[in-house]
């Protein structure tokens, strides 16, 4: 269904805070809007560069234009590369897409914690943070969630509701993100996002608290922030299969599918039997894709 990223690892230490990291694929993301630049300020922090498959979205003068990857590295002009020019050296810059190391990703962590250990007063709830086609189990219903934006608000909430998102939830005030690059640097290699919260606030987790995480784009024009699927990549769009895969012989069931129905989701952490390309295909979830998170033994 789309890029598949290799699934994240997360890991947690409890203190007077707790932090939990996890490993994300850093950067990513296209512009969210196509619409011609309203002034030289506006026309600031642009993807810039693309290939040729991809090229309206680099989008430097908000009109779909952009410079070929391939044509700037024939001329020596490679990202975190020096070049010589009658004389001078110019640094070309490595800069993360839209001046995040999370560049347009969107992950949201949903906390469960078993009877007698969550917060007083805290209901659960098994809703996404947004309208997002799928749900949490119930089993695993989120007292607590934390959503991380690359280059939006973070927010930290408990439910209103059993039903409550991210909207009808409150506001148990801001996590402390931090991202960083692993070593070897580049896109292939993925970045340690780490969030810490007060463990007064949240608890402190042991055996049977379950966490449910999942990572997709972001785009600030989109469903809840979230980025949209069609049937295949679009400038601005996931694409449930690639055009090459949708238009095989013999596609996936998937591929039918209709890209409204498919949850807005590129990679999640199931538990060990539960296969994460079945869990997240809704032609073989057709009552709804539930996802199940990872629970402390």
């Amino acid at each position: 269904m789309g890029t598949h990223f290799p699934a994240a690892r997360l890991a947690a230490a409890v203190s007077s805070a707790l932090a939990l990291s996890m490993l994300v694929p850093l950067g990513g993301g296209t512009p969210a809007s196509a619409a011609a630049a309203s002034s030289l300020q506006a026309a600031f922090n642009n993807v810039g560069i693309s290939t040729p498959t991809t090229a309206s979205a680099g989008n430097f003068d908000g009109i779909g234009d952009s410079f070929a990857a391939a044509g700037l590295a024939s001329d020596a002009l490679v990202p975190g590369q020096s070049l010589l020019h009658d004389g001078l050296r110019i640094d070309w810059p490595d800069l993360p897409t839209f001046g995040s190391l999370l560049g347009a990703q969107l992950v949201d962590l949903y906390i469960h914690a078993p009877p007698g250990s969550a917060p007083a007063g805290e209901t659960q709830s098994t809703a996404a943070a947004g309208a997002w086609n799928y749900s949490i189990a119930p089993a695993d219903a989120w007292n607590q969630l934390i959503e991380v934006d690359g280059f939006g608000t973070d927010d930290w909430v408990t439910p209103g509701s059993a039903s409550s998102g991210l909207a009808g939830s409150s506001s148990l005030g801001s996590p402390q993100v931090s991202v960083a690059q692993l070593s070897p640097s580049g896109s292939a290699t993925p970045g340690l996002v780490t969030i810490t919260v007060p463990a007064s606030a949240l608890g402190t987790p042991s055996s049977g608290w379950t966490f449910t995480v999942t990572l997709t784009g972001q785009d600030g024009f989109g469903n809840d922030d979230a980025r949209a699927f069609t049937a295949t990549p679009g400038s601005y769009t996931f694409g449930v299969c690639s055009a090459a895969v949708a238009g095989g012989s013999a596609p996936p069931a998937v591929c039918s599918a209709d890209p409204a129905s498919v949850p807005l989701v590129m990679d999640t952490i199931p538990p060990a039997a539960v296969n994460v390309q079945t869990e997240l295909d809704p032609t073989a979830n057709p009552s709804g894709v539930v996802l199940q998170g990872v629970t402390v033994p």
